[in-house]
């Protein structure tokens, strides 16, 4: 007998103002928007000293990084519902909080998934000590 094991492109879905989104969850595609994420917070620190000045740069800021992580358009959509761009990237930093999440749950199970003599927790689920 042969046991069937099968895989699937991971996603991260979200519900934002009714509309929903599926982010591809896969750790390469979650690490380079960790790396983006990053980049647009000091980015966006520079900016917001003279916040008046950059607006439509933080605006701009924002929707690049919404749309590339949630498909083009979902910052417009989402900004007609919310129109404030502060609020939208408290969305996004939320979104990015949780996306770190699915990361680090990862990282456990992995870890946990090791042989029972490489891994303490999982020696101790089979009886080991």
């Amino acid at each position: 007998m042969a046991y069937v094991i099968t895989t699937k492109t991971p996603t991260v879905d979200f519900k934002i103002n009714g509309y929903d989104f599926e982010v591809d969850g896969t750790d390469e595609k979650l690490m380079s928007f960790n790396q983006k994420y990053n980049e647009l917070l000091t980015r966006a620190n520079l900016i917001k000293t003279n916040l008046q000045e950059n607006e439509n740069l933080y605006q701009n800021l924002v929707e690049d990084a919404m749309d590339e992580l949630l498909g083009e358009g979902a910052f417009e959509n989402l900004y007609q519902e919310t129109p404030s761009v502060i609020i939208l990237f408290d969305i996004l930093n939320q979104i990015t909080a949780k996306l770190m999440l699915e990361m680090t749950r990862r990282v456990e199970i992995e870890e946990i998934n090791k042989t029972p003599n490489d891994n303490p927790k999982k020696a101790k689920l089979f009886g080991g000590k």
